[in-house]
C-alpha cells in the first residue's frame, strides 16, 4: 500500500500521468528514510529538508494540503508547517498500514503534469510515499570497510541541483556505475574546482590526528541528515570537526575516512584509488562514531544494533 495524493491505495493503482514532469524531466524531489522497529528515524528533519528543497525548485506546496484546510495565517512559515505535518502523517500511515518493522520509506514529490517544457500555470504536484522492508548492510562489511575511486564526473559548483535530492539522480547513478566497473564499492566526486565533495550517495568525512574533516556547505553538497547527526555526536564527544575544502592529494594524508547516508549509516573507507586510507582498516574515531550513531538510534527507536567496535579483520583482496 502506498500514499498517493492524499489517499492510501494499492501500489498497482498508483498511476502517475505520462505527462508528469518528474517522469519526463526529473522535475521533482525525493527523500529516503530508515525505519527501525516501526519508527522513522529523523522523520521531521527529512520532511523539513524536502519542503526547503521544494522552495528552492519553486514547487508549489499548497495543493498538497487537503481541500478546505484553513491556515492560521497565509505566511510562508504557516504553509510550510502545514505541509510538513501532512507529509509526516502520510509517512507514518504508510509505515503502519504496511506493518514495516525494519524498512525504508521513500517520499517522491513532483511538480505535476504539463503539456510542455514551461512550468504549468496551475501546478498540481504529485506526492507519493512508499515503504518496504530493508535488509541493512552486513556487519562484516562495516567491520572490513569499503573501497572507493575518485570519479571522473564532477559536481557542478554553481548548480542548485547539487544541493537538493533531485529526482534527476543520473549523475550519482553514473558515478556508482563507474565505481562498480572499477571493481570497488563507491565513487567519490570532486567539484568543478577539484575539491573532494561527496560520495555517490552520501556525504564524506576524513579523520586526521583525532579530528574530523568534512567538506563545507559552501560547496555543491547535499545537507545530509546523517552528516548533521554525526557532527552533533562528534561535538558531544569532544571530537573536533572542521568544515574544510580539500583536494585529493590532501586527502591522501588522512588517517581514516568514511561516508554517511541514511541507508548505509556510516561506512568506513579503507582504500581510495588503490591506496590504503591510514592503516587500511576502519579507524578508532570512525568506529567510535558508528557506535555512537547506533546508540542514538536505540534511544530514539528502541532498537538494538550490533557494536562495531569488535575485532576487525582485514578485507580479502
Amino acid at each position: 500500500m502506498v500514499y498517493f495524493n492524499g489517499k492510501i491505495i494499492s501500489g498497482e493503482g498508483a498511476a502517475v500521468p505520462i505527462e508528469d514532469r518528474g517522469f519526463r524531466y526529473g522535475d521533482g524531489l525525493f527523500e529516503t528514510m530508515r525505519v527501525y522497529r516501526g519508527k522513522v528515524f529523523r522523520l521531521a528533519r527529512h520532511v523539513e529538508r524536502l519542503v526547503e528543497s521544494a522552495s528552492v525548485l519553486g514547487i508549489e506546496l499548497r495543493p498538497i494540503l487537503d481541500d478546505g484546510l484553513i491556515l492560521s495565517s497565509e505566511s510562508e512559515a504557516s504553509l510550510r508547517s502545514a505541509v510538513s505535518g501532512e507529509i509526516a502523517e502520510a509517512v507514518e500511515r504508510v509505515v503502519a498500514v504496511n506493518e514495516i518493522g525494519e524498512g525504508v520509506v521513500r517520499i517522491i514529490l513532483t511538480r505535476g503534469a504539463s503539456d510542455g517544457f514551461d512550468f504549468p500555470d496551475a501546478p498540481k504536484p504529485n506526492l507519493i510515499v512508499t515503504a518496504r522492508p530493508f535488509v541493512p548492510v552486513s556487519e562484516e562489511r562495516v567491520r572490513t570497510g569499503a573501497r572507493a575511486i575518485i570519479s571522473k564526473i564532477r559536481r557542478n559548483t554553481f548548480s542548485p541541483i547539487s544541493r537538493v535530492k533531485s529526482l534527476s539522480f543520473l549523475e550519482s547513478v553514473l558515478v556508482r556505475r563507474e565505481a562498480r566497473k572499477a571493481g570497488v564499492d563507491e565513487g567519490l566526486l570532486m567539484d568543478t574546482e577539484g575539491h573532494l565533495v561527496e560520495a555517490s550517495v552520501g556525504n564524506l568525512f576524513f579523520v586526521r590526528e583525532g579530528a574530523l574533516y568534512t567538506p563545507p556547505m559552501s560547496g555543491p553538497i547535499l545537507p545530509g541528515i546523517t552528516r548533521e547527526v554525526v557532527m552533533a555526536l562528534a561535538s558531544k564527544r569532544s571530537i573536533p570537526c572542521f568544515k574544510q575544502a580539500f583536494f585529493p592529494e590532501e586527502a591522501a594524508d588522512m588517517e581514516e575516512a568514511f561516508t554517511t547516508s541514511t541507508l548505509m549509516e556510516l561506512m568506513p573507507l579503507i582504500q581510495i584509488n588503490g591506496r590504503p586510507v591510514g592503516a587500511g582498516i576502519p579507524g578508532e574515531v570512525t568506529r567510535t562514531l558508528i557506535a555512537a550513531y547506533r546508540e542514538l538510534v536505540m534511544a530514539d527507536c528502541g532498537v538494538s544494533i550490533p557494536n562495531p567496535k569488535s575485532p576487525i579483520r582485514n578485507r580479502k583482496r
